[in-house]
């Protein structure tokens, strides 16, 4: 009569499978490819002034910082709150 084989030998063998499967793939390195290239400009002229509209993001320049206001003048720090502060709530 045969007996049957333990599950723990089946489970090391998958285990090393797995494991034997992960080295081979992680010796394989992928090669990148060649740079992208700008278009040339008769492209970019038919990309805007054909049917199609070209999307170009707008950069937006940071607005001023508020000016520097002397916190140890107390006519300073209320010109600025009558001024500045309560003039941004609305």
């Amino acid at each position: 009569m045969l007996r049957p084989k333990p599950v723990y030998l089946y489970l090391l063998l998958l285990i090393a499978a797995l494991f034997a499967a992960a080295l081979s793939s992680a010796a394989v390195e992928p090669e990148l490819g060649p740079p992208p290239t700008l278009p040339d400009v008769a492209a970019v002229e038919t990309a805007v002034n054909g049917d199609n509209l070209l999307y170009l993001p707008l950069i937006n320049i940071p607005p001023e910082p508020p000016p520097w206001v002397d916190t140890q003048s107390r006519a300073a720090v209320q010109q600025f709150y009558l001024t500045e502060y309560l003039a941004s709530e609305g």
